[in-house]
């Protein structure tokens, strides 16, 4: 973790300084900001700007207990002769002259922070040194205060320059943190600390530092992880409540009404407390007035002073703060949305008990800002106090949503009877089968539910909707052409609630059915409908429609759009808290960057995918996170992980949302190439291929047949690769067709041509993998100079793609090219390994081995194995 505090997002603030600085009218710059927003760290960079340019550079500090002595701030520059004058002007003239002195014949650039607490003489001595131009002053004022008239006077009446620092913006916060803790950490983090802080540099890093000295942010294999919530530290809190120091009881009174309840109405505020008061600690900085709609409410100048009055109030105090905020809000009326969550809450926590009905909303409004500690805490009390079908529903929605799955069964028995509709059972029965399926992995027992109760309820809705989630199950089990067909009625009908779910499952089974365009326009119009639909449907199924159109436009060779989409919605759903949701965009980012050749991000995004997941206890898609970890890994080269990620995948529970156990023996297969098994490694992708086309997911037959072309076996996926391109709705997908043929043929041109091709899509993988091969290509074909082209092209490409280390990008400088088995084994001789080891891993004699090798030696101009290394070109360093 980085020791000191980097300064990050000031570029602008700096330029300014420069020019400030470097104009021969100027006489000083005063920064003006909130508490820890900064300043004192910007100035200190002013000090080394003004060393840089010549001047002699000189600091104090001001501070209340010597605002009372003379010269007190400038004492340690001053002669004690000088400090022990009375003031008046001889005083000035002789302190003045001793601040030249100091600066031996430079010009002087004097730093004084914190200038609002200066004492009167230091005041006037800054405002003559600005009013002479004897020196340039760089000058801290905080926010808020009310410095001496004579700082005032610097910029009213001097030149000296006013600038104001804000608060960090959240992409300059995000910077700090990562610069900080020097590794990746997930946007859940990111999202806590900006809410906790907004922008504030000193709250940040102490916050920060508490939470790694306290072990709430810990490192785990290169990656920060928070333990709960992040509270702060001792020291941080000391910081603030000194802020808050020195306020009479009623303001802090006020301010604690605040710290509880915020956002409060003015008017509500005003019953609570005198508005005299409230207005006073306005004006010192310490509540703001906000504009919300057509109302107007009171909140904390600063998230984090509510964490440290919160913690500092006592119990008894606090209770009794709660139920005056309770109080207060029910005489109002309490018909806000949120107001049902707060008095609860505050009814709650001041010992009472809210009525059954505004309970169940307010647990219904934490649940759906997947805020669930607090949904649990709601509805655990609604169904203890009045066990009835919908407190038992949203018990165990929450239990479902919040890793608590394994508490659901005497739930769902004891609610049960409770369910008289129809609607009310198709309700019971999506949540009872999805729990069943994705938390407990039992499968049939999911089915089993969903049927029973597809032969009880009478309404076609409510069988639309059971029918979607067996669709689902279809889909998650490899299935995806059932899947689709299941539909197909209902998405022909496109209306209400059943049709948006049928979409999630069908656009997603269109993709991978290879109509990427059918699955865009399924997902589009889904969310049109959802959006008409309001609150109906959760935020977390509308972020799964956008997680699946991204895959399919990342399938149909847009990966640009596809990463933009994915990650627009990974940060809504960091900023509702919503985990799951986080998770399944991380894992469409990381099949973005499969293809843009960004394996190091996908190895990121596939870590943190994997932390969210085991988070939220959901074991299917975890062993997707896990796969494709494994398989990015591979991809660049890393073994070692591939290999921890895949062992992992072996003693983790299977799970039939086995969809994606494709990327698990992609994953194997490029393992196996790290290995330097290329034999088996061809041998798993050929059973994967074999597999995929008898289950009909073409867009996994398709990477995994293009995994074999990668791999020197084009000639013998060609045909089916075009066929699927022909027959599907994408670009990639027609592109991989002609890229394989084009290499199955072995015409350099063409070869280049689909290079270009994958360039211009921006699957860049592929592009830099096939301009190697052009390259090889027109070696062969004699043509010296495209050879020196497409070297410099696929030289460029490669390093366009981050982290990837596959065969396909070693170049091999050689007269006469290497055959696709002579580049097999002289990449496994580099290696160390023996002509007879080499043999049994290419299921070839020795001798055979041998022969190759010296027709590589002949054709490359080397004569022993550690020649060969260096001969092919970046190998070793990958």
């Amino acid at each position: 973790m980085a020791a000191d505090w980097p300064l990050v997002g000031r570029e602008g603030e700096l330029a300014y300084v420069a020019r400030v600085l470097n104009r021969a009218d100027s006489t000083g710059i005063v920064l003006v900001g909130p508490p820890g927003v900064g300043k004192t760290r910007l100035a200190t960079e002013c000090l080394r700007l003004g060393a840089e340019s010549g001047f002699a550079t000189q600091r104090v500090v001001a501070s209340r207990a010597a605002s009372a002595i003379p010269f007190g701030a400038l004492a340690p520059l001053l002669p004690p002769g000088v400090v022990a004058m009375e003031r008046g002007l001889n005083a000035l003239r002789q302190a003045t002259l001793a601040l030249t002195e100091r600066a031996e014949g430079k010009p002087l650039l004097l730093l004084v922070d914190d200038a609002h607490a200066l004492d009167d003489a230091s005041a006037v001595l800054l405002q003559q040194l600005a009013a002479t131009r004897t020196g340039f002053l760089v000058v801290t004022l905080r926010s808020g205060e009310v410095p001496p008239e004579p700082v005032t006077a610097l910029w009213k009446d001097h030149g000296v320059e006013r600038l104001t620092i804000e608060p960090l913006d959240r992409d300059d916060a995000d910077q700090l943190v990562a610069t900080m803790l020097g590794g990746d950490l997930d946007q859940t983090i990111r999202s806590m600390l900006w809410d906790k802080t907004r922008g504030n540099p000193l709250f940040i890093r102490e916050l920060v530092l508490g939470a790694v000295e306290s072990g709430a942010l810990s490192n785990r294999m290169g990656r920060w992880q928070a333990d709960g919530e992040l509270e702060p530290s001792d020291r941080l809190s000391e910081l603030v409540a000194s802020r808050l120091g020195g306020l009479e009881r009623p303001e802090l009174d006020a301010l604690e009404l605040v710290a509880f309840g915020e956002p409060l109405g003015v008017g509500l505020l005003s019953d609570l407390t005198d508005p005299t008061v409230v207005e006073e600690l306005e004006r010192k900085g310490l509540v703001a007035l906000i504009r919300d709609g057509r109302r107007n409410e009171i909140r904390l100048a600063h998230p984090m002073y509510g964490e440290v009055l919160r913690a500092r109030t006592p119990a008894l105090r606090a209770r009794s703060i709660s139920r005056s905020l309770a109080s207060a809000l029910e005489a109002t009326g309490a018909n806000r949305r949120g107001d049902a969550l707060r008095v609860s809450l505050w009814r709650l926590d001041g010992g009472g008990l809210p009525p059954m009905a505004l309970l169940l909303e307010a647990s219904a409004q934490a649940r759906f800002a997947n805020n669930y500690e607090i949904a649990h805490r709601l509805a655990r009390i609604a169904f203890e106090v009045e066990p009835t079908f919908d407190s038992g529903m949203l018990l165990l929605d929450v239990l479902y949503s919040s890793d608590r799955a394994r508490e659901s069964d005497p739930i769902s028995q004891a609610i049960a009877p409770l369910a008289t509709t129809d609607q009310q059972f198709t309700m019971f029965t999506l949540l009872r089968a999805a729990t069943l399926f994705w938390k407990q992995g039992d499968a049939d027992g999911a089915r089993r539910v969903l049927h029973e109760a597809m032969d009880r309820v009478q309404s076609k809705d409510e069988q639309d909707e059971l029918a979607a989630f067996l669709a689902e199950m279809d889909l998650q089990a490899g299935h995806s052409r059932e899947a689709y067909e299941r539909m197909a009625p209902i998405i022909a009908h496109e209306s209400g609630r059943p049709f948006v779910l049928a979409a999630v499952s069908a656009a997603l089974a269109s993709a991978i059915l290879g109509r990427c365009a059918d699955a865009v326009d399924i997902a589009d119009r889904a969310f049109a409908v959802r959006v008409e639909m309001g609150h109906e449907l959760t935020l977390y199924q509308s972020g799964i429609l956008l997680v699946h159109k991204a895959v399919a436009v990342n399938e149909a060779g847009r990966p640009q759009e596809a990463y933009e989409l994915a990650n627009f919605t990974r940060l809504m759903a960091a900023d509702s808290n919503d985990l799951s949701g986080q998770a399944f965009c991380c894992i469409a980012l990381v099949r973005v960057c499969m293809l843009t050749g960004k394996t190091h991000e996908a190895m990121r995004w596939s870590a943190e995918a994997a932390e969210l997941l085991r988070r939220k206890n959901h074991p299917g898609p975890l062993r997707w996170s896990l796969s494709y970890l494994a398989l990015a890994a591979a991809m660049s080269g890393d073994g070692r992980t591939a290999g921890d990620a895949l062992a992992e995948l072996e003693i983790a529970m299977m799970h039939p949302a086995a969809m994606l156990e494709v990327e698990t023996m992609r994953a194997k297969a490029w393992k196996a190439i790290c290995d330097a098994r290329p034999e088996d490694a061809k041998a798993i992708l050929v059973a994967a291929a074999k597999e995929m086309n008898a289950s009909g997911q073409v867009s996994f037959e398709a990477a995994v047949l293009f995994d074999l072309a990668r791999l020197g076996e084009a000639e013998e996926v060609a045909d089916r690769l075009v066929e699927i391109g022909e027959h599907g709705q994408s670009e990639l997908h027609r592109t991989m067709g002609a890229a394989a043929r084009a290499m199955a043929q072995g015409r350099a041109g063409d070869i280049a041509a689909q290079s270009d091709a994958f360039a211009a899509m921006g699957v860049m993988l592929y592009a830099a993998e096939w301009a190697v091969a052009a390259s090889d290509a027109f070696r062969k074909e004699g043509d010296q100079r495209r050879v020196a082209e497409w070297s410099r092209r696929a030289s460029e490409l490669t390093a366009l793609c981050d982290g990837a280390q596959t065969p396909g990008l070693v170049q091999i400088d050689a007269p006469v090219p290497l055959t696709q088995r002579e580049r097999e084994i002289a990449l496994l001789a580099t290696q160390g390994l023996t002509s007879k080891i080499i043999g049994e891993r290419l299921f070839v004699a020795s001798r055979t081995v041998d022969n190759h090798l010296a027709r590589i030696y002949s054709k490359l101009g080397v004569s022993n194995r550690n020649e060969l290394s260096a001969a092919l070109s970046g190998f070793e360093d990958r």
